[in-house]
């Protein structure tokens, strides 16, 4: 009865040490300086041949289904 308590209580040990090993090896915490985070609006001048960049346009531009990053390819 003994040495099985004694191997019970080496087992536990050896769970508990590996148990907090694993979640201070997975614990970090690092500090970074100097970044930049930006967000705005974007003035975008369209040229007219005749009256050079600016502000008015004539025609609106729809595109179905817009996202960040789709691209699409085609006559204006």
């Amino acid at each position: 009865m003994r040495k099985l308590l004694l191997s019970m209580l080496a087992i536990f040990l050896v769970i508990g040490l590996v148990g907090a090993g694993s979640f201070a090896w997975f614990q970090d915490t690092e500090t970074s300086t100097g970044n930049t985070f930006s967000a705005g609006t974007l003035d975008l001048k369209v040229s007219d041949d005749d009256e050079g960049f600016g502000d008015g346009v004539s025609a609106t531009w729809t595109m179905s289904n817009m996202a960040p990053g789709v691209t699409a390819v085609g006559p204006f």
